[in-house]
Formats: structure tokens, sequence, C-alpha cells
């Protein structure tokens, strides 16, 4: 009878750490959705990945990361740059940029790594101190043409973040040819 109990007590702790440690991510994805107000989804045509986009309004880049930071630690922070800062989460990438039309708003971008890796310019991410963590992540040659969606195999569609071209690939206006816009169930 002891041993049962001695078991279920581990089987019940055991469990407990697994949905904490699953749950991680989604803490911070879940305040951001909670917090601040959905602008839009931008979806790749060519693997489904997706980066949901909202607007922080009256909080500059600054103040936006350092909330945060205090709801969830980041494995990683990005240095703020021109405007920018980035924090990874586990497989959550959060992504802040100054809202181009109004300085003191940021529009927080909520990308997972396929998303990151596969359709964000490597250049976007220039010095934010990310460089190294980056190709470590994703492997040697990532940012080269040859391992990233956007290179010349793709017109050199680069996603350089919503606030750039309101969520176009570069060298277009309005949506681009690698990604839609819509919202949670708009049909895609």
């Amino acid at each position: 009878m002891n041993k049962r109990v001695v078991l279920f007590f581990v089987l019940l702790v055991s469990a407990a750490g697994l949905l904490v440690g699953c749950g991680a991510a989604s803490q911070i994805e879940d305040y951001i959705e909670s917090r601040y107000s959905f602008v839009d989804v931008i979806t790749s045509n060519y693997d489904s990945a997706e980066t949901y986009v909202y607007l922080a309004e009256d909080q500059q880049v600054q103040e936006v990361a350092n909330e945060l930071i205090q709801v969830q630690e980041p494995d990683e922070t990005g240095k703020y740059v021109n405007g920018r800062q980035v924090l990874i989460y586990d497989d959550q990438f959060v992504i802040m940029t100054e809202n181009p039309d109004n300085q003191n708003q940021t529009l927080i971008e909520l990308s997972d790594q396929e998303f990151v890796r596969n359709h964000y310019n490597p250049g976007f991410f220039q010095g934010m101190l990310l460089g190294h963590m980056l190709t470590n992540m994703f492997g040697g040659g990532w940012d080269s043409s040859q391992r990233n969606r956007c290179g010349s195999a793709y017109n050199n569609d680069c996603y350089g973040g919503y606030g750039a071209s309101g969520g176009s690939v570069s060298g277009s206006s309005g949506r681009g040819s690698l990604f839609r816009g819509g919202g949670p169930g708009s049909g895609k």
C-alpha cells in the first residue's frame, strides 16, 4: 500500500512538472493576446507558417519589452536597435518594432522558429547580438540564400517585419506574393 501512495505522488509531481514546462511559451503568448489589440496574421503560402501581429498603443518598444520580461523571463533578449527588439522564448519569437506611423506605438509579432528561419530577412536581427545564437538554433548558413526561403530561389522575397512594409515581402506593396493577411479563422 505504501508503494502505491509513493508511486501516485511521484506520477502526480511528474505530470505537474510536464504541464509547467509545456505552458512556458504559451504564457507570454496568452499575455500578449489578452493585453494588446490584434492587428493581423501573416501566413506563408509556401509552408503555412504564421506570425501574429498585435499593437501596443501608447507604449514604446522598450516599455513593451520590459513589461513582457516581467511577465516571463525570455531565454534570450536581443539588444534594442533602431526601434526594434526581440525576445526569444523556447520556440516562440516576440518581435517588437516601432510603428512607422506612430513612434508611441509598438507592433508586436508572435512568430515561431519555422517562420523566422524560413522567411525573416537575416539582416533584420543585425546588431541585436543574436546572430551567433540564431546560427546555433537554425544551423550554420541559415542566413545564406541556399538555406533561407527568402533567398534567390524565391526572388529575394525576405520578410522584414510587419512595421517595415505592412506585412508584405520586400520589393512589393500591400500583401506580397509570399504572404497573405487575414485573421484567425479567415479561411486559411
